[in-house]
């Protein structure tokens, strides 16, 4: 900052993983123009998207805000952890990945080792730690450790499959914490999900936090053609519209008032649409993309036709326009 060395960061992980930002230093800047400088040291190479620079009162502000309403609040706060981009961040981890048909990346260790990473918890109070993993009948414990604390459940299964395991709760408080995960023999985790709970009530499954009592939507399409279909929905809540043609960032979600909704990579598959709208309606489900292939063809064939029409017209009648053209042109000049 104003050519004063500040900080440095390398940001290297065994796993290709996400954008995240980084908390980089904390200035007491005048008022004015300043000059920020980056610079790479030569031995790799960094991608940077954004620069944030925040008045620390204002920032400060806006997180109490956040916490106050989240500790206000009744909903449940659940985390989901990818476990390949949060214990992966070691590039010198024991801990490798491997990809597996439809279900993203899996973790397992190639030697006895623990990998940790840091989670911040807004809301003090009792949270019940889920494992999503790969069981099979050469698998062994997994062992999650919340501050020191050892959660531990057995990955075995006679038929391979992947299943939800129950690790049990750990009280937390407010501020950051520590989660590792290391194993008793071997094990494959694709993701750990953390769960408040309420009055210390044990969950049985993860499920139960998303059981509500509404009924679910009932939605009843007609295909139009293959880049769009016309739906019908009677909804009591928001819900998400799972439309299961691969995944393109140009499908949409029209609503009947014209509201556009984008999709996300659901499942790493296919579309989801987030409908916050309730009652009964029509919406839209259309691929834009098509919009332009149209386009181009309609541009195509004006070309085309225009072409035809040119080389339809006779030799004299075209010589005869174009002397016409050139008599105007020069009258034109001599006008003006």
């Amino acid at each position: 900052m104003d050519d004063l060395f500040q900080t440095e960061v390398k940001p290297e992980a065994k796993f290709w993983s996400e954008p995240k930002w980084i908390n980089l230093t904390n200035l007491n800047l005048r008022k004015g123009d300043h000059i920020i400088t980056i610079r790479n040291d030569g031995k790799g190479y960094n991608d940077i998207d954004s620069i944030a620079i925040i008045e620390t009162s204002k920032f400060q502000e806006q997180k109490s805000k956040i916490l106050r309403a989240i500790k206000e609040s009744e909903t449940p706060i659940v985390y989901l952890l990818e476990a390949e981009i949060n214990f992966l961040e070691n590039p010198c981890s024991k801990w490798n990945y491997k990809k597996y048909p439809y279900n993203d990346y899996l973790i397992y260790p190639e030697e006895a080792a623990t990998e940790k990473t840091e989670l911040y918890i807004p809301k003090e109070g009792s949270y019940q730690f889920f494992a999503r993993v790969l069981k099979g009948p050469e698998c062994g414990v997994l062992r999650l450790l919340v501050d020191g604390k050892v959660l531990n459940a057995s990955c075995y299964a006679e038929n391979p499959g992947f299943e939800w395991l129950n690790l049990g709760s750990v009280y937390l408080s407010q501020g950051a914490h520590e989660i590792g995960v290391c194993a008793e023999g071997y094990v494959e985790l694709d993701l750990i999900a953390v769960a408040s709970i309420k009055n210390g009530k044990q969950l049985n499954s993860l499920g139960e936090l998303f059981q509500g009592s509404f009924e679910k939507p009932t939605v009843n399409f007609e295909k139009l053609n293959p880049c769009e279909y016309r739906v019908h929905v009677k909804a009591e809540e928001s819900f998400i519209l799972v439309f299961s043609d691969a995944y393109h960032p140009l499908w949409r979600a029209i609503l009947d008032d014209g509201t556009e909704v984008k999709p996300v990579n659901l499942y790493h598959l296919v579309n989801g649409f987030f409908i916050n709208r309730t009652g009964e309606f029509n919406l839209t489900v259309r691929f834009i993309g098509q919009d332009y292939v149209d386009l181009g063809f309609k541009i195509s064939l004006v070309t085309f036709i225009s072409v035809l029409g040119m080389l339809a017209i006779p030799e004299r009648t075209y010589l005869r326009v174009r002397r016409r053209l050139a008599s105007l042109k020069r009258a034109i000049y001599r006008r003006f």
